[in-house]
């Protein structure tokens, strides 16, 4: 696996990769952990309950981008 960032060259120069995008179909009543510190998001292809739970730190969270207004 290639190291984070990495360089792909373009024909207008080229573009460094700070990211990967991992997909993982979940099934009703699966659990998945993410480690501390991790930046991610959850994304529905049908009408889903998503059961978010967290450490009391709440002082940690970063919210990136949030249709609900939360910050």
């Amino acid at each position: 696996m290639t190291a984070l960032p990495y360089r792909v060259e373009k024909p207008w120069g080229h573009e460094l990769i700070w990211a990967r995008m991992i997909e993982r179909p979940m099934s009703q009543g699966a659990a998945f952990h993410i480690e501390p510190k991790v930046i991610h998001q959850f994304e529905a292809v049908v009408p889903t309950d998503l059961l978010e739970a967290s450490t009391p730190e709440i002082d940690d969270v970063v919210r990136l981008k949030d249709r609900y207004g939360r910050v």
